[in-house]
């Protein structure tokens, strides 16, 4: 596998938080696998197309990142995900918020995951 094949986490990372000329969020396809530590389930691979990161939910209404962030769409409490290395990310256009841990990000943009 050649260097063009891969990505370190880190890009990937600058990709999933950063936003586009239009200041939007960046939009990425991303494979990663499912693990849910309370119910001790997961080990399912997802593929997941046209994603963009968004802050989380308020009032079931989905809050968008900003540039500059804004103080009105504030979380009503703080999830902590640079302590717990998640991200918060739409799929595909749909309403349905999933929870991405980046250490199970295996491909990102069509590339493997480097971890170097």
């Amino acid at each position: 596998m050649g260097m063009d094949d891969t990505i370190s986490l880190h890009s990937v990372l600058q990709i999933i938080d950063g936003f586009d000329a239009d200041d939007n969020p960046n939009v990425f396809s991303v494979g990663f696998e499912t693990y849910d530590k309370k119910k001790q389930t997961g080990g399912r691979l997802i593929n997941a197309e046209k994603c963009v990161k968004v802050v989380g939910k308020k009032n079931g209404k989905i809050i968008w990142p900003t540039k500059p962030k804004l103080q009105d769409d504030k979380l009503s409490r703080d999830p902590n995900h640079f302590k717990h290395q998640t991200r918060n990310i739409l799929v595909n256009g749909t309403q349905n918020m999933r929870k991405l841990h980046i250490r199970l990000i295996t491909r990102f943009n069509g590339k493997v995951v480097s971890w170097g």
